[in-house]
């Protein structure tokens, strides 16, 4: 299970990319970048989902917008905060975010 869980990780992407582009691209268009890199990879991810009979749960999608709208704007405030940081300060907080969410699903995988 565990080794299922980094592959998933390593599938979207995010852990990976963030390592290797935070060194390579300015950090203000570091989210940019992210951001295009996961419109390029989301959509055949879930057509390939959707291919093999995966439910997506679609009539749930239109309830978990308001959410994700939340989500969204408190991301854009908590990103704009971190711009002001200086570099190492900032390289070290998303670092810091990306290992709680791995150790937290590692967690969620372990105790099931």
């Amino acid at each position: 299970m565990l080794g299922g869980y980094l592959s998933g990780l390593a599938l979207i992407g995010s852990p990976l990319i963030v390592a290797v582009a935070g060194h390579r691209i300015e950090r203000h268009r570091l989210r940019d970048s992210l951001l295009a890199l996961w419109v390029i990879l989301a959509p055949p991810k879930l057509g390939i989902l959707f291919y093999s009979g995966v439910d997506l749960h679609l009539d749930w999608q239109w309830w978990l917008l308001p959410v994700n709208l939340i989500g969204h704007l408190l991301g854009m405030k908590f990103h704009d905060h971190l711009l002001q940081l200086r570099s190492e300060s900032f390289y070290r907080w998303l670092g810091f975010i990306l290992l709680v969410v791995v150790l937290v699903g590692i967690f969620r995988v372990l105790t099931r």
